[in-house]
């Protein structure tokens, strides 16, 4: 995901998170730029950290990667426990699915949509699915198999702390 953003530049800007949420459908209607703009803007703030220069770099995007999958996989320490994927995935799934689709997806992230944020919940939903799906198939199907979470919280896993990946 970091490469199709930075289009190889080495770093994220606003401009390219602008352009990759536009390619991903983001932002249609009469308020799209207003919401592929948003986008973009809470994209910069989570993942430009350190510095704060208007990019991101690859270790700023694999430092706070973790943080943009369910809360529900992190452990009591904030690291990624993938003992958790089974759970957390029946939950995106639903448990009789062997795969989650961008509509399960959006029901389980608009449903997790809280405060004052939550007025905006379908709108969350929408890019957040889209966003998931472009990382998550792998084979480009439409379709994310719970192992397709795995191998993404193993690699993050893997740049985060080797001594996590089993």
């Amino acid at each position: 995901m970091f490469d199709r953003v930075s289009q190889n530049t080495g770093s994220i800007d606003r401009p390219a998170v602008v352009d990759y949420l536009k390619k991903l459908g983001v932002g249609g209607g009469l308020l799209g730029g207003q919401k592929v703009n948003k986008g973009a803007d809470a994209f910069m703030a989570k993942l430009d950290t350190s510095p704060a220069d208007g990019k991101v770099t690859w270790e700023e995007f694999v430092a706070e990667s973790r943080q943009l999958l369910p809360a529900q996989l992190r452990d009591g320490q904030g690291r990624l426990n993938p003992a958790l994927i089974p759970q957390v995935f029946s939950e995106i799934a639903g448990t009789n699915k062997s795969h989650a689709t961008r509509d399960d997806i959006a029901r389980y992230v608009a449903g997790r949509v809280t405060g004052a944020a939550a007025m905006f919940a379908g709108t969350i939903a929408d890019a957040s699915s889209k966003l998931a799906l472009d990382a998550l198939d792998a084979d480009g199907d439409g379709k994310v198999q719970q192992s397709d979470l795995e191998h993404l919280v193993s690699d993050i896993n893997a740049q985060i702390d080797p001594s996590l990946v089993g």
